[in-house]
């Protein structure tokens, strides 16, 4: 999933300054950017508790979704307000799934092992977001179109969905739970 997300992020800044017309309205690309943050910052704590109502890995089958059809919203809404909300949803999205894969270690495995996989994790991730970008780089180089993907970032933004989309489907019945939790239709 890491590397599906990396595809976009080197490209995002440059789509919103470029694409999106922001290049005199800095402000409206700042609020855009900060938006994510904010909602990621305000979100967390309701994760939380829907991760300890709920368990990690129902948590992480909805985020891992909402994730993997994030970039569909990009291709499609092109205005700075709209923006705006796509990315303070991102924010809320990757808020769940990222405390979802950091409590999944701290779940899974004994205090003394928990160190070593959360190093597995980092590495892991940071050579998935080096070959994205890499790639990311590559396919814009190209500066490929197809059909209503008209600029190269849709194009990228296509392939992420695909990528996420793969890995989500794959890995998403695989991990089980670590622990008793309640089932999401007993709220």
């Amino acid at each position: 999933m890491t590397f599906g997300i990396a595809l976009i992020g080197p490209c995002l800044s440059g789509y919103f300054i470029e694409v999106v017309w922001l290049k005199s309205d800095y402000l409206t690309y700042t609020l855009i950017i900060a938006a994510a943050a904010l909602a990621n910052l305000i979100s967390m704590p309701y994760w939380g508790k829907i991760i300890d109502k709920y368990g990690i890995i129902k948590t992480t089958k909805v985020t891992g979704l909402l994730a993997s059809l994030y970039p569909l919203l990009l291709i499609f809404v092109r205005d700075p307000n709209g923006l705006m909300i796509i990315e303070s949803l991102s924010g809320i999205i990757f808020s769940g799934f990222n405390l979802c894969l950091a409590s999944f270690i701290y779940e899974s495995f004994r205090q003394e092992k928990i160190m070593k996989y959360a190093g597995y994790q980092a590495a892991l991730f940071g050579i998935a977001t080096f070959f994205g970008i890499i790639l990311s780089g590559w396919i814009q180089s190209l500066n490929p179109t197809i059909g209503i993907l008209d600029n190269p970032f849709y194009v990228i933004c296509a392939i992420a969905v695909i990528v996420r989309f793969t890995v989500y489907t794959t890995l998403v019945n695989k991990i089980k739970e670590v622990r008793e939790t309640k089932h999401i239709k007993d709220r």
